[in-house]
């Protein structure tokens, strides 16, 4: 059975998901299909893990937490990067292009929130609010253009960044 998943992700032909145990679990694509889900951290060996609401697979797995963003890479914590507190309710998280970029959005605020790599170092970049959204439900980069889309109260809005 597929576990009840918070957020799930795919890379490489693998399923990753974050349960509702906060665990991160990894189907991996077989000739039959997947094979049964493994789980490859989860709270009780990894306490930053508690409250995991989204995940983003690019090479690395992010997960975002009550500790924050989370970078692990073949199954071992590699940073903790703090999240606003605008954007402590944010539900999707989102590696953009080469994974340079994360973007998140966080549909109680109506802020999408920007992280970048400066070197081997993911920091907060910038957020932008919403103003008049009543429903932020989404937002993606485009990385070639510099534009924000984002799904909100029914519509597409884009915007640069500049």
């Amino acid at each position: 059975a597929w576990p009840t998943a918070a957020s799930f992700a795919s890379y490489n032909s693998n399923l990753y998901f974050v349960d509702s145990n906060s665990s991160i679990l990894k189907a991996v694509r077989t000739l039959a299909g997947f094979g049964p889900t493994a789980i490859s951290s989860n709270p009780t060996n990894n306490p930053e893990l508690a409250g995991a609401r989204a995940i983003a697979v690019d090479g690395s797995v992010y997960v975002l937490s009550n500790k924050g963003l989370l970078q692990y890479l073949s199954g071992v914590l590699k940073q903790t990067v703090a999240v606003p507190s605008s954007l402590s309710h944010a539900t999707r998280i989102r590696s953009i292009g080469d994974g340079s970029t994360l973007i998140v959005t966080d549909p109680t605020t109506n802020r999408i929130g920007i992280f970048r790599y400066t070197g081997s170092t993911l920091g907060f970049s910038r957020q932008f609010s919403l103003n008049g959204s009543t429903r932020l439900y989404d937002a993606a980069l485009d990385p070639a253009t510099n534009t924000v889309y984002a799904l909100s109260n029914g519509k597409l809005v884009t915007f640069s960044l500049r």
